[in-house]
């Protein structure tokens, strides 16, 4: 995605109200998944203007460049995982890929309900449009994605520009 494109997502998201889940007081709650974490407001998801479900999520890891937010859901869906991604592009990466690690109903951190998806640049665009098979139904949101970039790489990016 192009930096341009990147911004402008941004914007459009703060105009439509998600700006509230980047800028206002932290919320904060128990993880209803993991004893002893707690974990803050990210997104609140519509769910075909009848449901909603409230994802929450925290920094697990910072790594330079790299970022893993663990996620979670226990409303409408029932989602916990890792997304995995680059604040910025950089010369020696190119485009960055994200990653992202699924339990859905399992334990967090089992191997055997754990699933994996990888989406690189030529498939961000059906992620974003909801059209990306491998995270349908009870997957983070490309929404999602951008709220956590935006509250977790913030100072990274400006700085970068």
């Amino acid at each position: 995605m192009s930096p341009i494109r990147f911004i402008l997502l941004h914007v459009g998201l703060l105009i439509a109200g998600f700006g509230s889940a980047v800028h206002a007081e932290v919320r904060v709650a128990a993880s209803e998944f993991r004893p002893d974490v707690t974990v803050e407001f990210l997104y609140n998801q519509d769910i075909e203007g009848v449901y909603s479900t409230t994802w929450l999520g925290r920094e697990e890891k910072r790594e330079r460049n790299w970022r893993d937010i663990y996620f979670e859901t226990s409303e409408k869906y029932v989602a916990k995982g890792i997304l995995s991604f680059q604040c910025f592009a950089d010369d020696t990466n190119g485009d960055p890929t994200i990653g992202v690690v699924e339990y859905g109903s399992g334990k967090f951190g089992d191997p055997a309900a754990k699933r994996v998806t990888t989406i690189d640049y030529s498939r961000r665009q059906a992620w974003m449009n909801g059209e990306l098979d491998a995270l349908m139904g009870e997957s983070p949101p490309y929404e999602l994605f951008v709220v956590a970039h935006y509250r977790f790489c913030g100072d990274e990016r400006e700085a970068a520009n």
